[in-house]
């Protein structure tokens, strides 16, 4: 995410691109249902392996988003040259992360507990709030490294205290369980692709993954609008309210 956009802005912009390329893949697994494609069907070995490259493709759209999210947020943070105590609880936890992981590596007994009792008085830290950048080297914080499904999602609405759920329904919410478990299988190998898409396996028929498809697309846009808004009113911190909201 480009550091000069705010991320009231480009939250719904990259949540539209990742929407967009979803809506291709679903268009083109309802082209094997409604037999549009001649010579082609789903339960041969290009259904198959287009079915596996449309989940595998669909959860690296929500990450992507995801993270992007997170980067841009830390910018905008960052950017803003703001207190630590000037944040919201979960929000310090992010500025705090290299203090928390320090206390689970340090084995010196006077540097473990300082670290404890810097944590525990965030809300009067005058420090510049610095929020993890973007990384290479591991999971973007508070995100693991395992395949999202709606627990990180709703891990990300709490420690940033959006409000509301970060699923827009129970139907999303399934899906992208489901899709997530799918994921899983192709990339891991966990059977072989005639096994996990097997003709008699109507959950991972071609119409049925389009339907995840389309939840999916939905989940991508309700979070690009919630991002936006939460960003647009700088929910981030505790003194919004005498501050101009930010660039719209």
């Amino acid at each position: 995410m480009a550091k000069n956009r705010p991320l009231a802005l480009r939250a719904v912009e990259l949540a539209e691109e990742c929407a967009s390329r979803l809506d291709q893949w679903r268009a083109f697994l309802l082209r094997f249902t409604d037999g549009s494609m001649p010579g082609l069907a789903e339960d041969d070995f290009l259904g198959k392996e287009m079915r596996a490259a449309a989940v595998v493709a669909t959860m690296a759209e929500l990450e992507r988003l995801v993270r992007e999210i997170l980067v841009g947020l830390s910018y905008e943070i960052n950017g803003a040259r703001l207190e630590v105590r000037r944040l919201v609880p979960g929000v310090r936890v992010l500025a705090a992360h290299s203090k928390f992981q320090s206390l689970s590596d340090t084995r010196n007994a006077d540097s473990h507990w300082a670290s404890r009792l810097e944590v525990s008085r965030l809300e009067l830290d005058t420090e510049i709030a610095r929020l993890p950048g973007p990384t290479s080297s591991g999971p973007q914080p508070p995100l693991d490294g395992r395949t999202i499904r709606p627990s990180h999602l709703r891990r990300v609405w709490s420690l940033l205290e959006i409000g509301g759920d970060a699923m827009p329904s129970a139907s999303a919410d399934a899906s992208i369980t489901k899709l997530a478990s799918v994921r899983n299988d192709v990339a891991h190998a966990n059977a072989p692709i005639d096994e996990l898409f097997h003709r008699d396996d109507e959950s991972r028929s071609a119409k049925e993954i389009a339907r995840y498809i389309e939840d999916a697309t939905l989940v991508l846009l309700h979070i690009g609008s919630e991002i936006a808004d939460y960003a647009r009113q700088r929910r981030y911190r505790v003194d919004r309210s005498s501050d101009s909201p930010a660039a719209t």
